[in-house]
Protein backbone atom coordinates (compact mmCIF):
# COMPACT_ATOMS: atom_id res chain seq x y z
CA UNK A 1 0.00 0.00 0.00
CA UNK A 2 2.92 2.10 0.66
CA UNK A 3 3.90 1.54 -2.65
CA UNK A 4 0.94 2.11 -4.42
CA UNK A 5 0.18 5.62 -2.51
CA UNK A 6 3.89 6.95 -3.48
CA UNK A 7 3.63 5.65 -6.68
CA UNK A 8 0.50 7.54 -7.26
CA UNK A 9 2.40 11.13 -5.53
CA UNK A 10 0.02 10.47 -2.25
CA UNK A 11 2.63 10.66 -0.26
CA UNK A 12 0.82 11.93 2.87
CA UNK A 13 -1.22 9.01 3.10
CA UNK A 14 1.51 6.96 2.57
CA UNK A 15 3.69 8.42 5.35
CA UNK A 16 0.05 8.18 7.40
CA UNK A 17 -0.54 4.37 6.57
CA UNK A 18 3.32 4.11 7.52
CA UNK A 19 3.34 6.19 10.78
CA UNK A 20 -0.12 3.71 11.78
CA UNK A 21 1.61 0.50 10.87
CA UNK A 22 2.57 -0.91 14.46
CA UNK A 23 5.46 -3.73 13.26
CA UNK A 24 7.24 -1.78 10.84
CA UNK A 25 10.00 -4.15 8.72
CA UNK A 26 12.50 -3.30 6.31
CA UNK A 27 10.05 -3.83 3.51
CA UNK A 28 8.24 -0.91 4.38
CA UNK A 29 10.54 1.05 5.68
CA UNK A 30 12.72 0.54 2.20
CA UNK A 31 9.36 1.35 0.88
CA UNK A 32 8.73 4.81 2.36
CA UNK A 33 12.41 5.74 1.86
CA UNK A 34 12.35 5.34 -1.92
CA UNK A 35 8.74 6.86 -2.28
CA UNK A 36 9.86 9.69 -0.20
CA UNK A 37 12.69 10.34 -2.81
CA UNK A 38 10.68 9.20 -5.99
CA UNK A 39 8.31 12.13 -4.73
CA UNK A 40 11.56 15.13 -4.42
CA UNK A 41 11.15 14.28 -0.94
CA UNK A 42 15.28 13.45 -0.79
CA UNK A 43 15.73 14.95 2.56
CA UNK A 44 13.03 13.37 4.19
CA UNK A 45 13.88 9.97 2.95
CA UNK A 46 17.18 10.47 4.40
CA UNK A 47 16.08 11.47 7.58
CA UNK A 48 13.61 8.25 7.57
CA UNK A 49 16.85 6.14 6.89
CA UNK A 50 18.72 7.52 9.91
CA UNK A 51 15.62 6.71 11.86
CA UNK A 52 15.34 3.36 10.18
CA UNK A 53 19.21 2.56 11.09
CA UNK A 54 18.43 4.38 14.42
CA UNK A 55 15.81 1.45 14.90
CA UNK A 56 18.27 -1.20 14.68
CA UNK A 57 16.29 -2.37 11.38
CA UNK A 58 19.07 -3.47 9.17
CA UNK A 59 18.86 -2.37 5.25
CA UNK A 60 18.90 -4.87 2.44
CA UNK A 61 20.30 -4.47 -0.37
CA UNK A 62 17.53 -3.01 -2.11
CA UNK A 63 17.61 -0.24 1.09
CA UNK A 64 20.54 0.65 -0.08
CA UNK A 65 20.05 0.91 -3.40
CA UNK A 66 17.08 3.50 -2.53
CA UNK A 67 19.19 5.58 -0.04
CA UNK A 68 22.21 6.00 -2.61
CA UNK A 69 19.91 7.43 -5.18
CA UNK A 70 18.99 9.78 -2.82
CA UNK A 71 22.30 10.81 -1.61
CA UNK A 72 23.16 11.48 -5.92
CA UNK A 73 19.69 13.11 -5.97
CA UNK A 74 20.60 15.43 -3.13
CA UNK A 75 24.31 15.54 -4.29
CA UNK A 76 25.32 14.41 -0.44
CA UNK A 77 28.63 12.67 -1.35
CA UNK A 78 29.39 12.44 2.21
CA UNK A 79 27.03 9.98 3.52
CA UNK A 80 26.89 8.85 0.31
CA UNK A 81 30.58 7.61 0.61
CA UNK A 82 29.33 6.22 4.56
CA UNK A 83 26.79 4.32 2.59
CA UNK A 84 28.74 3.20 0.24
CA UNK A 85 31.42 2.12 3.21
CA UNK A 86 28.78 0.15 4.96
CA UNK A 87 27.51 -1.71 1.43
CA UNK A 88 31.34 -2.89 1.50
CA UNK A 89 31.08 -4.16 5.15
CA UNK A 90 28.41 -6.63 4.74
CA UNK A 91 29.24 -7.52 1.34
CA UNK A 92 26.79 -5.90 -1.05
CA UNK A 93 28.97 -4.43 -3.42
CA UNK A 94 28.84 -6.34 -6.77
CA UNK A 95 24.96 -5.86 -6.66
CA UNK A 96 24.04 -4.69 -10.01
CA UNK A 97 21.64 -1.37 -8.45
CA UNK A 98 23.68 -1.15 -5.94
CA UNK A 99 26.60 -0.37 -8.16
CA UNK A 100 24.40 1.07 -10.88
CA UNK A 101 23.09 3.65 -7.43
CA UNK A 102 26.77 4.54 -6.71
CA UNK A 103 27.83 5.42 -10.25
CA UNK A 104 25.20 7.81 -10.25
CA UNK A 105 26.21 9.31 -7.05
CA UNK A 106 29.70 9.46 -8.25
CA UNK A 107 28.56 11.11 -11.38
CA UNK A 108 26.11 13.41 -10.01
CA UNK A 109 28.56 14.88 -7.31
CA UNK A 110 30.90 15.53 -10.41
CA UNK A 111 33.45 12.81 -9.34
CA UNK A 112 33.19 10.35 -12.75
CA UNK A 113 36.77 9.08 -11.58
CA UNK A 114 35.19 7.51 -8.60
CA UNK A 115 32.31 6.27 -11.03
CA UNK A 116 34.49 4.47 -13.77
CA UNK A 117 35.82 2.80 -10.67
CA UNK A 118 32.93 1.31 -9.11
CA UNK A 119 32.05 0.34 -12.85
CA UNK A 120 35.54 -1.24 -13.62
CA UNK A 121 35.28 -3.07 -10.36
CA UNK A 122 31.94 -4.82 -11.23
CA UNK A 123 32.23 -8.23 -12.53
CA UNK A 124 28.85 -8.77 -14.86
CA UNK A 125 28.38 -5.91 -16.50
CA UNK A 126 25.05 -5.53 -17.80
CA UNK A 127 22.28 -3.21 -19.13
CA UNK A 128 21.73 -1.29 -15.76
CA UNK A 129 24.92 -1.00 -14.82
CA UNK A 130 26.14 0.33 -18.38
CA UNK A 131 23.20 2.97 -18.54
CA UNK A 132 24.13 4.20 -14.86
CA UNK A 133 27.76 4.75 -16.77
CA UNK A 134 26.17 6.44 -19.90
CA UNK A 135 23.93 8.64 -17.72
CA UNK A 136 26.56 9.55 -15.41
CA UNK A 137 28.86 9.96 -17.84
CA UNK A 138 26.12 12.07 -19.79
CA UNK A 139 26.36 14.48 -16.74
CA UNK A 140 29.83 15.45 -16.52
CA UNK A 141 30.27 16.39 -19.99
CA UNK A 142 31.38 20.31 -20.45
Amino acid sequence: MIHGYCCNGRVEDALRLFEETPCRNVISWTSMISGLDSNGRHDESLFLFKKMVGSGIVPTSSTFACVLTACANVLDVCLGVQVHGNVIKIGFCFDEFICASLIMLYANCKQIEDAYNIFNEKLHMNVVVWTALLTGSGFNVS
